[in-house]
């Protein structure tokens, strides 16, 4: 695991790691001499997502329509990405059905929701309830 990989190495170390919330992340990772930066990205505003989508759209050779920018806010460019391929191998008629199960699946792995699964599997594990 990163942690013990991060105590055995020496000497001047650059490390550059991503992960979809810090809520999730290991406390002792997010200790002090640990990390000297934590930078929080924000998803692509509208101009990006244009940007994104024409390129995905021209990479997989699909006609991606511009109102898609409107629809996607709040995505993320493996987001856009995933969308271009579902247009390619299935069709662009189906992406309001692929925009929505994002959606759903975001919701899903929002802080929220993971701090109430943390939560309700300590209380488990308080009962001794195996899940």
């Amino acid at each position: 695991d990163m942690l013990n990989w991060m105590e055995q190495i020496s000497g001047v170390q650059t490390l550059l790691a991503t992960a979809n919330t810090t809520t999730a992340m290991d406390p002792a990772l997010l200790r002090s001499g640990r990390f000297d930066d934590v930078w929080e990205v924000d998803a692509p505003g509208p101009t990006w997502r244009q940007a994104i989508l024409d390129h995905y759209a021209h990479k997989f050779a699909v006609n991606l329509d511009n109102l898609l920018v409107t629809a996607t806010e709040g995505f993320v460019p493996s987001d856009l990405k995933g969308l271009a391929e579902v247009a390619h191998a299935i069709g662009v008629d189906v992406l309001d059905v692929e925009i929505a199960r994002i959606r759903r699946q975001r919701d899903l792995y929002s802080d929220a929701a993971v701090e109430a699964f943390v939560q309700q599997h300590q209380l488990n594990k308080r009962r001794g309830i195996n899940v």
